[in-house]
């Protein structure tokens, strides 16, 4: 890798960082459950810097959560909110930014619907994992039907959105790492 390049990856994180809080704070009120487009950015984050850098930005992310730092969805922050009901869903955002990262580019029709089925799968990965770890302190039932269900039809609008923002990216931007 050249030495350039290598001077990006901090800003990379950052702007990654900053995307995400973004992401985290703004939302559309859909009933019964707001879509927020944290899992989108997530996604995105893969499919455009990599799945490694994709990934450590989304842990560096959950750090900065840790240490106090209202960056989550709701403002919240501190070791509660990554232990939490939430927190399956936050750390499957680690997994899902890597994954995405083996999604193609390419701005070819093939690659765009790959990149809409593989949201989807993605999508359900997230709300699996979260749900299974809300199940802990709700039960498997209430998991489900609170924690799951209600967020298919979110994950389907931000598969749309996830397929398509790769392809009007400019052709020769090449950050993956």
């Amino acid at each position: 890798m050249r030495k350039n390049r290598l001077l990006h990856i901090p800003i990379l994180i950052v702007l990654g960082i900053v995307a995400l809080t973004i992401s985290s704070k703004v939302s559309l009120d859909l009933q019964p459950v707001p879509i927020t487009f944290q899992s989108a950015v997530v996604m995105l984050l893969g499919i455009i810097l990599g799945g490694r850098l994709g990934a450590l930005t989304v842990l560096i992310w959950l750090v900065i959560a840790g240490l106090g730092f209202e960056v989550l969805s709701g403002s919240k922050s501190g070791l509660g909110a990554l232990t939490g009901q939430s927190a399956g869903y936050l750390f499957a955002f680690v997994a899902t930014a890597y994954l995405a990262g083996q999604l193609p580019v390419s701005r070819q029709f093939g690659a765009v619907i790959t990149r809409f089925g593989g949201a989807i799968l993605l999508h359900l990965l997230i709300l699996a994992i979260g749900a299974g770890w809300l199940s802990v302190f709700v039960g498997i039932d209430t998991a489900i039907r609170n924690g799951f269900l209600p967020f298919i039809f979110g994950g389907l609008v931000k598969s749309v959105i996830v397929a398509a923002v790769p392809a009007f990216l400019p052709k020769r931007l090449d950050l993956r790492y």
